[in-house]
């Protein structure tokens, strides 16, 4: 028992340290910031928003995905939820309220 208590204290004096001395810890926060611009490549259209009540540039589920840093997944649980708007067209395809979008993020 005698060895247990006595290596701490004989590691500390090896290491350079007294026994008074403490360790410091130092916590390091990076915040950083992420700008996405949205280009309508990708066959976003302006159209009429029933939510919002005027024409908004409505983009696919992926470009909303992207912008919100979600899965489409996400998105889609989103949009079940009434969080955000969205419109189908003719073909079934869906297109989501880019403000809607930005006012999540």
């Amino acid at each position: 028992m005698a060895v247990l208590s006595a290596f701490p204290s004989s590691f500390a004096l090896a290491c350079g340290r007294s026994k008074e001395q403490k360790k410091h810890i130092r916590r390091v926060t990076i915040e950083t910031e992420r700008t996405l611009i949205l280009r309508n490549r990708s066959g976003g259209c302006a159209t009429w928003c029933t939510h919002c009540g005027v024409e908004r540039y409505m983009v696919r589920l992926a470009e909303a995905a992207a912008a919100a840093s979600l899965t489409e997944r996400a998105v889609c649980r989103l949009i079940e939820s009434g969080l955000l708007h969205f419109v189908e067209d003719e073909h079934g395809r869906l297109f989501v309220c880019r403000e809607s979008v930005e006012q999540f993020r």
